[in-house]
């Protein structure tokens, strides 16, 4: 991996925090990662397609934390850090891959024979931008991995949910956890908040509608919001 994309990133006017940084590399990385697992592809002299950014969006959270987790030294790592003013990154890495985080953290690329130099907003900035093209901004809270994520049903998918009789708990895995899911559904907005435990055990469930009836309810509630990969 010798290819060169050297990044400047602007300071904040208070400088730059080691976790901000820590969580702008992770959210660099994870991108990076998904860019190669969706096989990603263009020309950086050539505007950015749009088409990439709509591939990011239908990214579920369970693979987010996925691609979180991997670590991916062949595709991207660091070969220099120049702390001055303003911050200087060298990665060692797939230039087609990390241009895509650079143009998710509105960061202006100019292309060269050997690689690739940007230039990046600030690190809060580039962190808020990666984070909403990633898909992860607004109700989805995301650092080093998914936290929780804010679904609102529609009201066929609320009915499914309230098909549980809350008198059975206690009588299975599943049933306790659609009663615990039912008192937490918002009455007025349908408002439903998981957590990366709650959406692990929404993919298992909903994994294999033919196994039996509890499956296909959890599609009904969450296939529109969660689709199968």
């Amino acid at each position: 991996m010798s290819d060169i994309a050297k990044l400047t990133i602007s300071d904040d006017s208070g400088g730059i925090e080691p976790k901000q940084l820590s969580e702008f590399l992770s959210l660099l990385e994870a991108c990076v990662v998904a860019a190669s697992d969706l096989n990603v592809s263009w020309d950086i002299t050539q505007p950015f397609p749009s088409e990439i950014e709509e591939q990011f969006h239908r990214i579920s959270p369970l693979k987010w934390n996925e691609y979180f987790d991997r670590r991916a030294p062949e595709l991207i790592s660091i070969h220099s850090l120049t702390r001055n003013s303003p911050l200087e990154l060298a990665l060692a890495c797939s230039l087609i891959l990390v241009s895509v985080a650079v143009v998710f953290s509105g960061g202006k690329i100019k292309a060269s024979t050997k690689g690739f130099e940007a230039t990046l907003p600030s690190l809060g900035d580039g962190i808020a931008s990666l984070k909403k093209a990633l898909g992860l901004g607004g109700k989805v809270t995301a650092s080093y991995s998914i936290r929780t994520i804010t679904i609102k049903l529609n009201a066929e998918e609320a009915k499914a949910l309230q098909l549980q009789d809350p008198s059975q708990r206690g009588k299975g895995g599943f049933q306790n956890f659609l009663i615990g899911l039912q008192s937490r559904l918002n009455g007025t907005t349908k408002e439903l908040t998981l957590t990366d435990v709650d959406l692990e055990r929404v993919m298992r469930y909903k994994a294999d509608p033919k196994k039996g009836g509890f499956q296909s309810r959890f599609k009904k509630i969450f296939g529109r919001h969660f689709p199968t990969e």
